[in-house]
């Protein structure tokens, strides 16, 4: 979910404008009058963010902490409606990686050429906060979790069978199987890597529905090794609320 940015002009009139755009001259689609695009610190406060300073990550933190949208209630899909269910997160990435070791090619002492490779020290956080959803939007969440695991399913399924496809050629048909021998690798290797992808990255299905939480998807977008888990959604009990 990005963010809009949008600011007065002296007519009325609120103006779209984009963040890198701030500190230049826009035009008023209305009265067509010149108006000065407030510094990116003042945009991001007109726009509702009361953390402008802060990494998207921390941005997610603070208003968890402070039940401050988006964390305020209502429902992270619609906006509309307030939310009847939470569905517990657990966003897994690395903070840091640090090299103990480098790797590189050397020379052993009786002269030959050796390859070692580097050793790297990991830090890892985890991230822990509710998926929100109003009671239409929790049944469309569960038909696509149940429709997401069916599609890990399927893939393993094919991979099974293309396997056994692949026996069964080279079996009965040598020359075929050696002919187009690179498709059936390519294609192989594509199942078995989206099926590798998908298990270390987690429940992957879940990612569209967390883009419509403000600050996750740059949360998520600035990250190269995560994996994200969801858990079984459950009723908010709104009594013990208030």
């Amino acid at each position: 979910m990005s963010d809009k940015f949008f600011f007065k002009c002296d007519c009325g009139k609120k103006i779209r404008v984009e963040l890198y755009e701030a500190g230049t001259d826009k035009e008023c689609p209305t009265c067509h009058t010149k108006m000065l695009v407030p510094n990116s610190v003042t945009l991001q406060e007109l726009s509702g963010d009361k953390y402008p300073l802060l990494s998207p990550i921390d941005k997610v933190l603070k208003t968890l902490e402070k039940s401050d949208p988006p964390f305020d209630g209502y429902c992270h899909m619609c906006e509309e409606r307030e939310a009847e269910y939470e569905i517990p997160i657990q966003f897994k990435y690395m903070k840091e990686r640090i090299a103990i070791k480098e790797g590189g090619v050397g020379v052993s002492i009786t002269g030959s050429l050796t390859v070692g490779g580097g050793k790297y020290e990991e830090h890892w956080e985890t991230l822990r906060f509710p998926l929100l959803l109003c009671e239409q939007c929790h049944n469309n969440f569960l038909r696509t979790k149940s429709w997401g695991r069916s599609k890990q399913i399927i893939k393993k399924l094919l991979f099974i069978i293309l396997l056994m496809g692949v026996c069964f050629l080279a079996y009965l048909k040598f020359d075929f199987f050696a002919a187009y021998s690179t498709l059936f690798c390519v294609v192989a290797v594509g199942l078995l890597g989206s099926m590798l992808l998908g298990s270390k990255k987690g429940d992957l299905f879940i990612i569209p529905w967390l883009n419509h939480i403000r600050w996750l998807s740059e949360s998520i977008a600035s990250q190269d090794e995560y994996k994200v888990v969801a858990s079984a959604s459950q009723r908010i009990d709104k009594k013990s609320m208030k």
